[in-house]
């Protein structure tokens, strides 16, 4: 009888851990030279959740989405997804952004003190909960910027040391020109807003 009870624990474990590690499979809206291991996307072609992404030309664009997530990136980029069937804070959907920038809008339904989708760069990270925001990084000069373009978004230092609300309509960055110290955020002028708007289209 032990024994039984023993397998019957493991296999629930497992099969719990098999939920807890289920990619989402996002599908394709619109591909402009983007490449996935030296391989043209396709529009309609699903992303299984967990690839690496690369923007090959200033015109390279992408969209894809998946229950009320819309994610777009633009120029020349490379991106890491490692995205998730059920994100939790523990483990968030993210987003790896190597160099390049991207616009991703999560509509999230509970209200938790912690994101569940989270994009990191190699100097800050960017917490979500239920917003549409914009990241880029600059490898170059190690900077990274933010723009919140609706809801709110936790910015701070990749070693959580730093951190800082951005709100509807303001823009923050970290190093580079921005220094050591995560900058308090700017309200941008709304034509500054709609400019960024039309950058990357969701």
């Amino acid at each position: 009888m032990k024994v039984f009870y023993t397998s019957l624990i493991l296999v629930l474990v497992c099969a719990f851990a098999n939920v807890d590690q289920a990619k989402a499979e996002y599908k394709v809206l619109k591909a402009r030279k983007v490449l996935i291991k030296n391989k043209k996307i396709k529009k309609g072609q699903v992303l299984t959740g967990n690839e690496t992404l690369r923007g090959t030309s200033p015109i390279s664009y992408l969209l894809t989405s998946k229950d009320g997530v819309r994610i777009a990136l633009k120029g020349r980029f490379k991106a890491e997804l490692d995205l998730k069937e059920a994100p939790t804070p523990k483990e968030p959907s993210t987003i790896n952004l190597l160099y390049g920038k991207v616009r991703a809008l999560v509509n999230k339904k509970e209200k938790t003190k912690d994101s569940s989708f989270k994009v990191l760069t190699k100097t800050a990270v960017a917490g979500v909960r239920g917003t549409d925001f914009m990241v880029s990084y600059i490898k170059e000069i190690d900077e990274s910027q933010i723009i919140c373009i609706d809801g709110e978004v936790d910015f701070g230092s990749f070693d959580g040391k730093q951190n800082q609300a951005i709100k509807k309509g303001q823009w923050g960055g970290f190093g580079g020109r921005f220094g050591a110290q995560v900058t308090q955020p700017i309200d941008l002028p709304q034509e500054a807003l709609t400019y960024f708007l039309k950058d990357i289209k969701l």
